[in-house]
């Protein structure tokens, strides 16, 4: 049982790791991504040491392996997403004046007028940290309920 709990384990960490690491590089971060990327292969190197140790007796340890991938991509993503690392570009696209109660908010802004179907258009882009990402949402909402938000990812 210690064996199966031991390549579970590995494997989840391994695989967790590697999504951090993949987000980390996506975000111009490459030292803490290569050493992200050593310790996932030196973990990789013992598990796969683990499972394929008298594998023709005990091929469970491959379904616990790929259990262990898979748990770990989860939990790397959940990681990922609690730390939310990186930047966005929000786009906002309204029909009303509201920089300045944004400004007022903390957010910096550039803004351009656009043509719609009916009326002329404030087409507004914001660039902030992902962690402030639903709180100027929330702001948008609450300033126009009916804004059009588009939300990509930004390297600064």
């Amino acid at each position: 049982m210690f064996t199966y709990l031991l390549i579970f384990f590995l494997k989840l960490i391994e695989n967790a790791l590697a999504t951090l690491r993949l987000i980390l590089v996506s975000n111009g971060k490459k030292l803490l991504g290569s050493i992200l990327q050593f310790i996932c292969s030196l973990i990789w190197v013992v598990s796969t040491i683990v499972v394929v140790d008298n594998l023709n007796k005990d091929v469970l340890k491959i379904f616990v392996f790929a259990l262990g991938c898979l748990a770990g991509s989860y939990v790397g993503s959940f990681l990922e997403e609690k730390l939310a690392l990186g930047n966005n570009m929000i786009i906002c696209i309204t029909s009303f004046d509201i920089m300045d109660e944004i400004r007022k908010n903390g957010f910096a802004l550039t803004s351009t007028k656009g043509t719609g179907i009916n009326e002329t258009k404030n087409i507004l882009f914001i660039t902030i940290s992902r962690k402030k990402k639903q709180n100027l949402i929330d702001l948008l909402r609450k300033l126009d309920e009916n804004c059009f938000i588009i939300v990509e990812s930004a390297t600064i």
